[in-house]
């Protein structure tokens, strides 16, 4: 009986093993515990370190994209800049408050390239509190100043010797100088081998101008700047009157003409011309070999503060002809049968 009593005591082994085991579990939380204060350090590091990383990068390794120099143009206020030249800008030369700017259009950057020519600007200006054509007057003085350099041409960069009328409500002029960046090789443009003489010079850089539109309303003024391919011409020869046969009509008598064609043929919306202002430009040019009469034609765009541009057409001083000065900067015939 005692040999069957004493039995069960040896199943009590595997309680120790069973014991030894959780003993070995309850040490590894305790264990792991210690690995996420390492982290706790190691982490906020590491995250200080790639912060640092990618501004030193972005401040002075990353190359500047289009965009950004379009940015930092756009902020300047004293000038305007296009490829290598400054001009001081308009409200460089007024007391502070006397214009504020409210828009400037910028150049386009192509969305799969990232790339953009920054070479036209048109800065706006509005909240004028002097008359938009007296700021539009001293602004042109200053700019043909002897400093400065400019000269007013025409579109097709043809010097004018006429002074321009400034006192007038609506109406626009056109400045330009020879560039900085001329005869200058633009970037990966070299001379080929250096050979072919001044060929090759003219290769590796061409003539440019900046070219300034400065033009004003009754409420607002606006400055374009752009860096243009060319040189300034000399002023349009003035037709001979020895060589006109026909006899030119009287300013009144074209202007009364023109302002009864029809739009459309014009290249115009609208239905009448009565929709639009047309304002002669003093003096004669000489087109095909046709003495004519300079018109530039404003949308009234009311109640708009501002007119709108539309185009700049040639009226034959016999009425028989019209022309146009199309996007290229092409004066071509406008068919009105």
């Amino acid at each position: 009986m005692k040999n069957k009593e004493k039995a069960p005591k040896a199943s009590k082994k595997p309680k120790k093993q069973k014991a030894q085991k959780e003993a070995n579990v309850s040490k590894e939380p305790s264990e792991k515990k210690k690995i996420p204060k390492i982290f706790l350090i190691i982490l906020p590091v590491i995250l200080l370190l790639a912060v640092a990383f990618v501004v030193v990068y972005m401040v002075f390794f990353r190359a500047p994209t289009a965009q950004d120099e379009i940015d930092k143009i756009v902020k300047m206020s004293d000038i305007y800049k296009v490829g290598s030249d400054e001009i001081p800008s308009l409200e460089s030369t007024l007391e502070a408050g006397v214009v504020r700017r409210t828009s400037v259009e910028t150049p386009i950057v192509d969305e799969e390239t990232g790339e953009a020519e920054l070479t036209e600007f048109t800065y706006r200006y509005r909240e004028v509190n002097e008359t938009p054509s007296k700021l539009a007057e001293d602004y042109y003085e200053f700019l043909t100043s002897e400093e400065q350099g400019f000269v007013v041409t025409d579109k097709e960069h043809h010097l004018v010797e006429e002074e321009p009328n400034m006192d007038n409500v609506i109406g626009s002029v056109i400045l330009a100088k020879a560039s900085v960046d001329s005869g200058v090789a633009a970037e990966g443009e070299d001379a080929k081998d250096g050979e072919g003489g001044e060929e090759d010079g003219e290769a590796a850089g061409g003539d440019k101008i900046v070219e300034m539109i400065l033009a004003w309303s009754e409420y607002a003024v606006a400055v374009q700047i752009s860096q243009l391919e060319g040189t300034i011409l000399p002023p349009v020869e003035e037709p001979d009157p020895s060589e006109i046969q026909r006899e030119p009509l009287a300013l009144q008598a074209q202007l009364e003409y023109f302002n009864n064609l029809d739009p459309a043929k014009l290249g115009l919306p609208g239905d009448f011309m009565s929709e639009y202002r047309v304002y002669p430009v003093d003096g004669l040019v000489r087109v095909s070999g046709e003495p004519c009469r300079v018109l530039n034609v404003y949308l009234l765009d009311l109640p708009a503060e501002t007119n709108t541009f539309m185009g700049t057409y040639y009226l034959s001083t016999d009425n028989s002809k019209v022309f146009k000065l199309d996007d290229t900067g092409t004066i071509v015939s406008v068919d009105m049968s």
